[in-house]
């Protein structure tokens, strides 16, 4: 894979995830723990991780973050007729090292920010029967700059992808850098996708969206995240999945952004990013909203098209990590092969569905069911 080309270029949070299960609950109680429940450390708490890395014949170590799986489900899709690079910040550590090698080991070019000072982002599962109790340190992954990201490298980069992903946790610590990528994106002609990510997301960083908005072709989210989105733009109703309800939308973010605008001006000239940006045109945005096990919509301003998810049983659901970043890379490597809109989503959710029957977002061993080769004779040919 050339180092200087890609197809899809990803900016998000890198995170080395470490999986361990415990027959007791010696760990949780040692470093204050419940047995189902989601935080984020304190100091006392951060030995956790080194811990839990010196048992590595017994830890499941699997990348994660958002657009990070993203970048690794395209490129188990699409294999060598592709090229996928990835932008996060990690600190210089062993922890940095094992995540560097496990995403390479996928496919994915890694464009690492590098920090000396910070800890590469770690997530600890320490998975005691049917709970699960997750404990992180996003540490070095919201330090990622404009000044160190765009390196001349990453600009090469950004200059020959066709596809720009930002995950929405990127922009609750570094909305300047998603915000001048995503003007690029515009006057470039590169189409950019961005993920709401989680409800706070949209609920505490609902003007960095709204300057994300008009540069953006594909916006991916929960309808739990939209509604959200909706209600912190001030619509009270549940989110309308219609044209109308998109149309509401996208008038309420304009006047959020407007007003936004009007606060910040300034006298100074606008910067040359800025101004060439007014010489481009917004794309044509296509809400793509995931409902857990119910369709998926592909909503526009004319027509809302339902993609099924196909059942599955309950059994064989290990752990739904990863799923919706799992559908943003499906989709995108339909977009890649030419595939519709519609046939696009069905790579999303069959990728999906792969990805909930093993611990964290794992790539899976076999083939994705539509990029199967065809039967010749009963033989695969």
């Amino acid at each position: 894979m050339g180092d200087l080309t890609t197809d899809l270029l990803c900016f998000g949070n890198p995170l080395l995830d470490m999986i361990l299960r415990v027959e007791d609950g010696q760990l949780l109680t040692k470093y204050r723990l419940l047995p189902d429940n989601q935080i984020e450390a304190d100091d006392d708490q951060k030995a956790l991780f080194d811990e839990v890395f010196a048992r590595s014949g017994e830890v499941t170590f699997c990348p994660g973050g958002c657009a990070q799986n993203t970048a690794r489900i395209y490129r188990w899709i699409l294999g060598d007729r592709s090229s996928v690079s990835f932008v996060g910040a990690v600190g210089a550590d062993k922890f940095g090292q094992r995540l560097e090698k496990l995403v390479r080991a996928d496919g994915v070019n890694t464009r690492y920010v590098v920090h000396e000072d910070r800890p590469t982002g770690r997530a600890v599962s320490l998975v005691w029967g049917t709970n699960r109790s997750l404990v992180a340190d996003l540490g070095a992954a919201t330090l990622c700059r404009p000044d160190r990201v765009f390196s001349p490298h990453n600009l090469a980069l950004l200059t020959g992808a066709q596809f720009v992903y930002i995950e929405g946790f990127f922009v609750t610590h570094d909305p300047e850098t998603a915000v001048q990528v995503a003007r690029y994106c515009s006057h470039s002609g590169r189409r950019l996708v961005f993920s709401l990510s989680g409800t706070y997301v949209c609920e505490r960083h609902t003007s960095t969206i709204c300057q994300l908005l008009p540069h953006v072709s594909f916006l991916f989210g929960h309808v739990t995240e939209l509604t959200a989105l909706a209600r912190a733009l001030g619509l009270e109703d549940e989110f309308d999945i219609s044209p109308l309800g998109y149309a509401r939308l996208l008038d309420a973010a304009s006047t959020r952004l407007n007003t936004v605008e009007a606060m910040t001006q300034s006298d100074e000239p606008d910067q040359p990013a800025d101004q060439a940006l007014l010489n481009g045109d917004s794309p044509q945005l296509r809400i793509i909203v995931t409902q857990s096990a119910d369709p998926v919509l592909l909503l526009d301003d004319v027509s809302v098209v339902s993609v099924p998810v196909p059942a599955i049983d309950e059994r064989q659901i290990v752990d739904t990590t990863g799923a919706g970043d799992a559908v943003v890379g499906g989709f995108l490597a339909g977009q890649f092969l030419g595939e519709s809109l519609e046939d696009s989503v069905r790579y999303g959710v069959l990728a999906a569905r792969e990805v909930v029957q093993a611990l964290g977002c794992s790539i899976p061993a076999r083939r994705h069911p539509l990029t199967e080769p065809p039967l010749t004779n009963g033989v695969a040919s």
